[in-house]
């Protein structure tokens, strides 16, 4: 979607676009609701469950934003130190909110929130 003054910011924007731009704004477009969607969903399972940090939905927006990550980037993301932040990636682990890339590697272990993995591999399969 467009934010400047020209276009605006309706999806109605995307249809008065360069006609050569259309084409690649629209899967770009329908991937964004995708994964705010996404995001929303990941939101709403933290809400469901016991976990009352704060800082849980603040990993899941940077868990959108990075799809893969260590937990040491979380840490200086959220401002905790790496304990805190190794225990909410845990916690949203054992919601399934979170996963880890491999799990036989041991040091600097990367995670990933599958539904936004699963949003960002769908794009390459789309036929829309």
């Amino acid at each position: 979607m467009f934010v400047n003054d020209k276009w605006g910011t309706s999806s109605r924007s995307l249809e008065s676009a360069p006609l050569g731009c259309r084409g690649s704004m629209w899967p770009t477009r329908e991937q964004l609701v995708r994964l705010v969607a996404a995001q929303t969903d990941l939101r709403e399972a933290v809400r469901r469950s016991s976990l009352r940090a704060g800082t849980a939905h603040a990993l899941i927006d940077f868990a959108v934003a990075n799809p893969t990550f260590t937990v040491g980037r979380a840490a200086q993301h959220l401002g905790v130190g790496y304990g805190r932040a190794n225990k909410l990636v845990s916690d949203l682990v054992d919601l399934g909110v979170l996963a880890p890339l491999d799990v036989n590697s041991g040091y600097d272990r990367r995670f990933c929130a599958p539904a936004v993995i699963d949003v960002l591999l769908a794009a390459g399969t789309d036929s829309g």
